[in-house]
């Protein structure tokens, strides 16, 4: 059995939930504290560059089951939190359990995910989920997090780098470059690193959204995705691409982006098996 501090409130038949908890932690060995007055269970957990303090709590008559992590670090300097709330915002746009807050007085910032406990009952099996899928996403988010504090690195760009992984599906690969260094390279610089970039079954998929552009009329990244099936990332590369050579004009939003050149050279060219050829006469001319 691990070590563990309990408060000195008896256990009553309405801590099941709780005392099935802490053997489950037992279970893990762990080296926890319990305090049965708020029914939590906290431990620290050491990972491979940091360490988390975590907290198990029920609430609701025992119908919830309250996940907290805690992230070794303050924000305390008050210029800093701006940028970490921006940060984290932008990383709980993306989550589909839980989220990132920030404490205001103090600059402690933790990750919450709340779980609806079945009827059931706990298992061992939905508990060591959920609680590996929250240290999950606290270890994602963690590098960005000092990065931003520590690094200045723009917000933006260090959810990039954390979601790479989100960026490309399967069959596509996705630039490590963040948003900001492309935003701010110099045209030549874009130049040099969109030729070295390409290659040729780019140039083919460019072809192909330029025959649709100039069909459509229309030059929009949700028109690539929707009508080539494109990925996300895929069909903002090609837009980008598009942008730099000077064919289409700057994002505005969600709007079409401005058509600036002639695109009739790139419509699809006609069924061949339309087209008919004239038939030389076979009759010879007279001579006079």
């Amino acid at each position: 059995m691990s070590d563990q501090d309990t408060d000195d409130i008896p256990s009553s038949d309405s801590d099941e939930a709780l005392e099935w908890l802490i053997e489950h932690c037992e279970s893990k060995n762990l080296k926890f504290t319990v305090c049965r007055e708020n029914k939590r269970i906290n431990f620290k957990l050491n990972r491979p560059h940091t360490y988390y303090d975590i907290s198990l709590r029920l609430t609701n008559d025992d119908e919830i089951l309250h996940i907290d992590i805690v992230y070794p670090f303050l924000a305390n300097d008050e210029k800093m939190r701006p940028a970490l709330i921006e940060f984290f915002t932008r990383a709980n746009y993306g989550l589909v359990l839980g989220g990132f807050q920030i404490d205001h007085r103090d600059g402690e910032t933790f990750y919450h995910m709340g779980y609806l406990i079945p009827d059931g009952g706990l298992t061992d099996e939905g508990v060591t989920r959920m609680v590996s899928n929250a240290i999950a996403i606290c270890d994602r988010y963690f590098s960005g997090a000092m990065r931003t504090l520590f690094a200045g690195e723009t917000p933006q760009d260090a959810i990039y780098l954390c979601e790479l992984d989100y960026q490309t599906t399967d069959d596509e690969e996705v630039t490590k470059t963040p948003p900001s260094e492309i935003q701010n390279a110099a045209p030549q610089q874009l130049k040099d690193r969109e030729q070295s970039d390409i290659s040729e079954s780019d140039e083919l998929l460019i072809a192909r959204c330029l025959q649709l552009i100039v069909v459509e009329k229309r030059a929009a990244r949700s028109l690539l995705q929707r009508r080539l099936k494109l990925g996300y990332t895929r069909a903002v590369r090609v837009m980008e691409i598009l942008e730099q050579r000077g064919i289409v004009g700057p994002k505005n939003g969600d709007n079409d982006q401005e058509i600036l050149v002639d695109l009739t050279a790139f419509l699809p060219e006609e069924n061949p098996k339309a087209k008919k050829t004239p038939k030389k006469s076979s009759k010879k001319k007279n001579s006079p």
